[in-house]
């Protein structure tokens, strides 16, 4: 998660992926089956309550991390992602957000031309 404010940079955290996360409970943890999507409902068997969990813990580092700058530069922030979780982010923040998949090559022809 980056912050771009008044042209400067603010690097903020970094999230191992949602399959990061699920593949490292798999290798680390090889009685618990990870490979259950998360439902609409209340989880039911453990292998959903993981999944839960995977996601709690992105959405909630997300959020936490732009309601600290929303709270230090006193104003609401527009939210651009990218990479290959861009769509499942933007499906399930509780956040207004825009999906830019060419963000990064945008950023590297600026930089290089």
């Amino acid at each position: 998660v980056d912050l771009v404010y008044k042209d400067q940079h603010y690097p903020s955290i970094i999230i191992p992926s949602e399959r990061l996360m699920r593949e490292s409970l798999q290798q680390k943890t090889s009685q618990v089956d990870t490979s259950a999507k998360i439902s609409k409902k209340e989880p039911t068997n453990t292998q959903q309550c993981v999944q839960l969990g995977i996601q709690t813990a992105i959405f909630s580092a997300i959020e936490a991390i732009i309601a600290y700058y929303q709270h230090k530069f006193k104003q609401a922030i527009n939210i651009t992602l990218t990479g290959g979780d861009a769509k499942w982010l933007n499906d399930k923040l509780t956040l207004t957000s825009t999906i830019d998949e060419k963000l990064i090559i945008k950023g590297l022809k600026i930089a290089f031309h």
